[in-house]
C-alpha cells in the first residue's frame, strides 16, 4: 500500500524549518514550479511583490514563523520569496481569480462528530499534489506535537495536535480584499494552540483578509466553523451532533448569496443526510468520505479536467481521531486506495 511520506521535524523554529527544507528539497522545488505555472498570468515582479507583502505580514505577526519559513528556503536552496509564495498560495490564487475573472475550484467536504471527537475531510485539489504532499510530525522544544497533511514548504494545513485540537480547511470565494496573514499561517496558529478557545482567539485577533472556512474541533467534542470573508469573520456553531461545511458561505452576511458552484451545494445537502444518519465513528467517516451519490456531483470526486486544463478531484481522505491521537488517511482517492493509520 502506497502511503504519504512521514517527515518528523523537531526543535526551535530554525531547526523545524531546516529539517523541513532539507528533507523535502525536491518536492518544494516541484511545488513551487506547479504554483508558479498556475500563477503564470502574473509576471515575476508581481509575484515577488505579493510574496514579500505576505512576508511582511508574517514577520510583524509571528517572527517564529518567519524564522521557520526562511530556514525552509535556505535548506531547500530556494529564494525566500518562493517559499512565502507557497504559504500564500491560496490568497495569490484568489487574487488571480479576481483579477482575471476566473472560476474558482471547489475544494473539500469537512465534518466533525461531536460524540466521538472524530474530525474528517476530503482534500480535493489538483492531481499533481497527490505525489508531492506529505505528512509532517512536528515536535516543538516544549514537547507540543503536531501531525498534519501539508504541501511541501507550507507550514500549516490540515491536522491536529497533542492538546487534542484539530482543524480542517475549505476554500471559499467572495468579492473581498486579500491580504493580512495567509490562511495556511492561520491554520498553523490553530495547530500551535493548547486549547480550542486559544485557537479561536488567535484567528480572531489576527490581521487577515482571505476567503476560507476553518472547521475547528477538540477531543472534548466541541467544534465549530469559522468563516473568513476578507476581514470579516463569523463563528458558526451547531446545536446538533455534527458540524460540517463545503465550499460556499453559510454566514458572513452571504448566506443568501450564491457563493459556490452546484457541486458545493449538492455535497452539503448529501453530507447533511449522511451525517445525521451516521454511527459517528471512524468507519462511518470513511463511508461518508467515499460516498458517490449523486454520481455527477459526489462527495468523493473523480479526477476530471477543468476548463483551465487542471485535473481536479479527491487527492486523499483524512480522518482525525482526536481522543486517541491518530490520523487515518488514504494517499489518493479512497475509492482506489486503502487507509493507513499514523499515531501522533
Amino acid at each position: 500500500m502506497e502511503k504519504f511520506p512521514l517527515i518528523e521535524v523537531t526543535g526551535k523554529p530554525e531547526e523545524l524549518g531546516h529539517a523541513h527544507g532539507e528533507s523535502l528539497r525536491e518536492r518544494i522545488e516541484a511545488a513551487f514550479s506547479f504554483y508558479r505555472d498556475l500563477f503564470k498570468r502574473f509576471n515575476d515582479s508581481q509575484i515577488i511583490h505579493f510574496s514579500n507583502s505576505f512576508k511582511k505580514n508574517i514577520s510583524l505577526s509571528d517572527p517564529d514563523y518567519e524564522t521557520e519559513i526562511e530556514a525552509i528556503a535556505r535548506a531547500s536552496g530556494l529564494d525566500p520569496w518562493k517559499v512565502y509564495m507557497l504559504n500564500a498560495r491560496t490568497e495569490i490564487h484568489r487574487c488571480k481569480a479576481l483579477a482575471f475573472g476566473e472560476n474558482d475550484v471547489n475544494e473539500c467536504t469537512s465534518f466533525f462528530f461531536k460524540e466521538s471527537a472524530v474530525l474528517a475531510q476530503n482534500w480535493d485539489w489538483e492531481k499533481t499534489l497527490e505525489d508531492l504532499s506529505v505528512v509532517i510530525r512536528l515536535i516543538r522544544r516544549d514537547g507540543h506535537r503536531i501531525l498534519m497533511v501539508t504541501e511541501p514548504g507550507i507550514i500549516g494545513k490540515i491536522g491536529f495536535n497533542s492538546a487534542g485540537v484539530g482543524v480542517c480547511l475549505n476554500i471559499l470565494r467572495c468579492e473581498a480584499e486579500v491580504g493580512g496573514l495567509p490562511v495556511h499561517v492561520l491554520l498553523r496558529k490553530v495547530l500551535d494552540s493548547s486549547y480550542l478557545r486559544e485557537a479561536f482567539d488567535k484567528v480572531l485577533s489576527s490581521k487577515r483578509a482571505t476567503m476560507s472556512n476553518m472547521l475547528l474541533a477538540d477531543r472534548n467534542g466541541e467544534g465549530f466553523n469559522i468563516e473568513l470573508a476578507g476581514d470579516r469573520l463569523e463563528k458558526i456553531e451547531s446545536s446538533g451532533p455534527v458540524v460540517f461545511h463545503t465550499n460556499h458561505y453559510m454566514g458572513c452576511g452571504l448566506a443568501d448569496c450564491e457563493t459556490g458552484t452546484q457541486s458545493s451545494y449538492e455535497r452539503l445537502k448529501r453530507a447533511k443526510t449522511l451525517l445525521l444518519n451516521s454511527s459517528y465513528d471512524v468507519e462511518s467517516a470513511k463511508s461518508i468520505l467515499a460516498d458517490q451519490n449523486p454520481p455527477e456531483l459526489p462527495i468523493c470526486r473523480p479526477f476530471e479536467t477543468d476548463s483551465d486544463e487542471m485535473v481536479i478531484g479527491t487527492l486523499c481522505s483524512i480522518i482525525m481521531d482526536l481522543r486517541n491521537k491518530k490520523m487515518i488517511l488514504s494517499k489518493g482517492n479512497p475509492l482506489h486506495n486503502e487507509f493507513a493509520e499514523i499515531d501522533l
